[in-house]
């Protein structure tokens, strides 16, 4: 038997957490709910090494896949029953992690489930195509020879796409060769060349004017690169790792703040609220301190004023425009394009020289983009936990913002006070922006909770 950590709640809507042993999560699941209990999160309790924690070191390779399909098509071959089958193969799998999955389609199929059924659960490992030709096995009588198929396939898929990763091993190796050279030759060997470039005092061609931005950039903001490459690393991480919690309905008394914890066990709504506290930061910061930066570019004073107007009066537009948009296209992808166009339009009103017209064209840029988040995610609140606790979910996401405009506007002033410049927080504010959208793209946008299910249904 296994340890399962669990957080539950009784008749009375009583929070209850504690520890259960059972032979798998489904079964841990059925002693809670045979205690009255209803189940809000089952985990197991991992008693491994840290390195066996990291999902790298434990992953179900597509050839135990089809170890596990051949030996289980000879155990069912030579007439031995499924459940069976099953626990054989349990205890003979080298994988913690497939161990545990074979734990639980045993449980299920021993409870009364067809082993198709049993196994949909779990579609990283089993394929749709998988589970429909075990399924037309078990109605033609022919289980045994549609998992040899299967094995005979996965293992041709596995040596295919072993061959192609062996082809590009070598390809891959040279790109990341050469950006790592050419990061280092931007941060030491192009920096003495710029000087003597801005020194000389003739007119550069654009793509050298190119080469020395960079340069200047990654010399000066080194920092907002590694901002940007781990931000990249965490979405491309989520964008793989991101599952449903198998969270249960949230009792009707038990009020909103269990579903906002219920929520919060779900990454998707994480990120949802770290995406919009980029928001906060870059609309307070924007807000409050162009009409300043403005003044130090020797632009106008009133310019800085009708910035904020054009800002407003396209606001209206972006608002209504994406709130549409997002009955029609995914909320998510509109979400991290939001977020995306931001960044690049930031980058390009600092680098670029300052005008009154630039400015104007930013202004209205932005205010297409400026409040278009909130119908998105409210929608995407409303899509992932249903429609009955949504004002207070939002209200959580919209602390995030709130916190993100703080530091924001404390930000931008006190760098001014200590450099003197905004720069810096310019380009930290599009390198967040770029950021919230990798992190958006992991979001899920099918319903995560039993109540959420029910209201679509």
């Amino acid at each position: 038997n296994m340890e399962f950590q669990y957080q539950a709640r009784d008749n009375q809507g009583t929070l209850r957490t504690g520890t259960v042993e059972a032979a798998s999560m489904t079964n841990a699941t059925e002693i809670l709910h045979a205690h009255g209990l209803v189940v809000i999160k089952v985990l197991p309790v991992s008693k491994s090494s840290i390195l066996e924690q990291i999902n790298v070191f434990d992953r179900i390779s597509p050839k135990e896949v089809v170890l596990f399909s051949r030996q289980l098509a000879t155990l069912i071959n030579a007439k031995v029953p499924i459940v069976m089958s099953l626990k054989i193969l349990q205890l003979q799998v080298s994988s913690h992690k497939l161990q545990q999955i074979i734990g639980e389609i045993a449980s299920k199929v021993e409870a009364g489930e067809a082993l198709s059924s049993a196994i949909t659960g779990y579609p990283k490992l089993f394929s749709e195509m998988y589970v429909n030709l075990v399924h037309s096995g078990e109605l033609s009588g022919s289980l045994d020879e549609s998992l040899g198929y299967l094995a005979d396939q996965v293992e041709k898929d596995y040596d295919l796409r072993s061959k192609i990763v062996g082809a590009m091993t070598y390809p891959a190796f040279i790109l990341f060769a050469l950006v790592v050279v050419g990061f280092l030759m931007f941060l030491f060997v192009l920096p003495p060349m710029v000087s003597l470039l801005q020194e000389s005092n003739v007119e550069l061609p654009f793509t050298t004017k190119i080469l020395v931005f960079v340069t200047n950039v990654l010399q000066n903001y080194w920092w907002l690169a590694l901002i940007m490459i781990i931000g990249g690393l965490i979405g491309m991480k989520s964008r793989y790792s991101v599952e449903v919690v198998p969270v249960g309905p949230t009792p009707a008394g038990a009020g909103p703040l269990a579903a906002v914890r219920e929520a919060w066990a779900v990454p998707g709504f994480r990120l949802l609220t770290g995406g919009f506290f980029v928001c906060g930061f870059q609309l307070a910061f924007i807000g409050i301190h162009l009409p300043g930066y403005l003044t130090l570019c020797s632009m106008p004073v009133a310019l800085g004023g009708t910035a904020l107007a054009v800002i407003g009066a396209f606001n209206m537009v972006g608002s209504w425009g994406c709130g549409m948009l997002g009955q029609r296209w995914s909320p998510r992808l509109l979400l991290a394009a939001i977020y995306a166009i931001r960044g690049v339009v930031i980058a390009l009103f600092v680098w670029l020289p300052a005008s009154p017209a630039g400015v104007l064209v930013f202004a209205a840029v932005m205010g297409l983009l400026w409040l278009g988040t909130v119908p998105l995610t409210s929608h995407l609140i409303a899509r992932l936990f249903g429609p009955r606790y949504m004002g207070t979910l939002f209200g959580v996401v919209f602390l995030g913002h709130q916190l993100g405009a703080f530091v924001g506007a404390w930000a931008g002033g006190a760098l001014f006070d200590s450099t003197g410049s905004y720069d810096a927080v310019w380009w930290a504010t599009a390198a967040l922006g770029l950021v919230a959208a990798l992190v958006h793209l992991p979001i899920p946008e099918h319903p995560q909770t039993a109540a959420a299910i029910a209201a679509a249904e």
